[in-house]
């Protein structure tokens, strides 16, 4: 299975691409946050992005959206993206959270 993972704003200037594709037999949630680590290389420390664990705590600067809804209303990293599974991941986007008044 192929998982999409678009990306948008800053997250994207920083890799330098508008997606990502993560592929394997069952695809989790914990497997995309890697492929996006790895993607980001170095520069995954500007979003506050050491290990996969962080995409759920408050204080990073990423959200993952998955069909919509951000990965921690989903159940967590070791949610299967996969069809028939507990998601079908019609899309996968990555966004920079952006604060202002």
């Amino acid at each position: 299975m192929k998982v999409k993972v678009r990306l948008h704003g800053r997250v994207r200037d920083l890799i330098g691409r508008d997606h990502i594709e993560v592929e394997g037999d069952v695809v989790k949630v914990r497997d995309v946050v890697n492929a996006l680590i790895k993607a980001l290389g170095p520069k995954a420390n500007e979003l506050g992005l050491k290990e996969p664990e962080d995409i759920v705590r408050p204080r990073v600067r990423v959200v993952l959206l998955i069909n919509g809804f951000s990965v921690k209303m989903l159940g967590g990293l070791d949610v299967s993206l996969g069809q028939g599974d507990k998601i079908y991941a019609e899309s996968v986007d990555v966004l920079e959270i952006q604060g202002g008044g």
